[in-house]
């Protein structure tokens, strides 16, 4: 019949438009996630939270919704962040019985671990106060010059690589000598960074096609940068294979160690990808301390004066040129060890909520019961920024960690996260 309509035509013409009207019924009604407050995109979406990290507002963007919802806030379809007291220990901590989301690419285990035990960290102690003293001597350098400043940002990024390349490839970068960062390293990793972390929220089946997807070149260029600093880190390995120096590094222990699944010695690829992930997790995060840390101090003169009375207290003059203060010493510093405590917990390195998966049966977390397969995550900027816990909490105030009672304070104090999924870097 003329103008009849094939009943394939019907088909497919209706059936997307009703799986998107029962998806928009559950998501918003039906789904057991209803009831926690939260755009109206996320509900649909994890690409909302996506394009949050995509505009590198994520943290800032979920600290609001908490200030303006309250405790639980939903930020995907199936994602709730929580800001509560005990919501770090219940998602984190060694019997919370959660396990990575997706977020996370799963690999073996982590043969580094020996490289951060006290007995390994002490032998490297001589190696790191050898790039210190170089740092002193540029910073000395370049204060003579009066009519230039120092960016305290760009001075701490080469101490923190060249320390982070000594420890894990048996030597530095070279970044304090030469006096700029080669290979385009730091950018490179701050765009790697970027570029994972939304990726990381994103469909598993979508990852892949983002590097073609140049209508956006963050994603393209960003996964350029991954493939520029595994090219890095293959070089350093080689590097340091050819280079038999006789002391014991990062990837000597890697190269040492084997699988925990199968006992066999790990592959040239994943000891790379163990290397480079240190690298980037230790340079960056610790030279953003450093930098939080002079950023607050250079603004306070009677800060200045108590950490220097402190110092002066401690280390009687004259000292050599040549000299680095031991570690035992400095760790004993109260004053020191206060600001630098306050510097953490002001700007965490790592402001956003790493994501856990709760598993069957479902789980009750800070009161609240999540159905199993909820991914959940507990912003760590908030957790450190309550006012309930740390009052006037943008407020840079070491004297906060030298009271009688700041002892409870450190039960809330996680910039390296929290449990045995913490940050090895608290070592």
């Amino acid at each position: 019949m003329v103008g009849s309509v094939s009943p394939a035509v019907v088909f497919l013409t209706f059936t997307p438009l009703i799986y998107i009207i029962g998806h928009l019924v559950y998501a918003l009604y039906l789904s057991p996630y209803g009831r926690f407050p939260g755009p109206f995109w996320a509900k649909l979406t994890p690409l909302w939270l996506t394009l949050q990290c995509r505009r590198l507002h994520r943290s800032e963007v979920v600290s609001n919704l908490h200030k303006k919802c309250g405790d639980a806030v939903r930020i995907g379809p199936r994602h709730i962040s929580i800001v509560h007291p005990v919501a770090m220990t219940e998602v984190y901590g060694h019997r919370a019985g959660l396990v990575n989301s997706p977020f996370y690419d799963a690999r073996g285990g982590n043969g580094s671990i020996p490289a951060f035990s006290s007995r390994a960290l002490s032998a490297f102690e001589p190696h790191m106060n050898h790039n210190i003293l170089a740092f002193k001597n540029r910073l000395q350098a370049l204060s003579m010059n009066a009519a230039s400043s120092v960016n305290m940002v760009v001075e701490t990024d080469y101490l923190a690589f060249d320390v982070i390349g000594d420890f894990a490839c048996g030597q530095p970068f070279g970044f304090l000598k030469k006096g700029y960062g080669p290979f385009g390293l730091v950018s490179i990793i701050d765009r790697r960074g970027e570029v994972l972390n939304a990726l990381g929220t994103m469909q598993l089946a979508l990852r892949p096609w983002m590097n073609y997807f140049y209508v956006d070149g963050f994603w393209p260029s960003g996964l350029r940068a991954r493939s520029g600093l595994e090219h890095f880190g293959r070089q350093a390995f080689q590097r340091r294979q050819q280079e038999k120096s006789g002391r014991s590094d990062l990837l000597t222990y890697l190269l040492a160690s084997v699988n925990a699944r199968d006992r066999q010695s790990i592959p040239e690829e994943e000891v790379i990808a163990e290397a480079i992930s240190f690298i980037v997790g230790g340079s960056d995060t610790t030279s953003s301390t450093m930098a939080t840390f002079f950023d607050n101090v250079a603004r306070d003169q009677k800060m200045q004066r108590r950490l220097q009375d402190e110092l002066d207290e401690v280390f009687v003059q004259p000292l050599d040129d040549n000299w680095v203060a031991p570690d035992a010493k400095v760790s004993k510093l109260v004053l020191l060890q206060a600001a630098l405590r306050e510097a953490m917990r002001v700007r965490p390195t790592s402001s956003t909520g790493l994501e856990r998966l709760v598993g069957k049966g479902g789980k009750r977390i800070a009161g609240l019961w999540l159905p199993e397969y909820t991914i959940v995550s507990v912003p760590t900027y908030d957790t450190m920024h309550d006012a309930a816990i740390f009052p006037n909490p943008s407020e840079f105030d070491m004297d906060r960690w030298l009271h009688p009672e700041s002892g409870q304070l450190l039960e809330h104090f996680v910039p390296f996260s929290t449990g045995h999924r913490a940050c090895i870097g608290r070592k």
